[in-house]
């Protein structure tokens, strides 16, 4: 089960039970948000997918942040480039109840 966790000064503290986690681990987390002629919503992307539309991997974005001398919070540089621009997705959905009955029934 994963959970997220907030930086405290020097170490991380869980935020749904409240303990410290001595070995985060660190994920990308990319919310984008994306229109057609029809209208927009948020596609949140996870790790490979999101650095490879950042075209930065996380360790190097993390260590540049880590470098950055104002606490402002504001779209990191590495990742202004991508505003605007043009990319295809392909959607598959599927419904977090689908099968369910098949597993049941077994």
């Amino acid at each position: 089960m994963q959970k997220s966790a907030s930086a405290a000064k020097t170490n991380f503290t869980c935020a749904f039970c409240e303990e410290n986690v001595d070995y985060p681990v660190t994920r990308y987390r990319l919310e984008l948000r994306v229109r057609d002629a029809t209208d927009s919503t948020i596609f949140v992307l996870f790790d490979d997918l999101a650095e490879q539309i950042a075209q930065i991997k996380l360790v190097d974005l993390t260590s540049a942040l880590e470098n950055e001398t104002e606490n402002v919070v504001a779209i990191p540089h590495q990742l202004q480039r991508i505003i605007g621009t043009t990319y295809i997705f392909q959607i598959k959905m599927k419904s977090y109840f689908e099968g369910v009955e098949d597993r049941v029934s077994q």
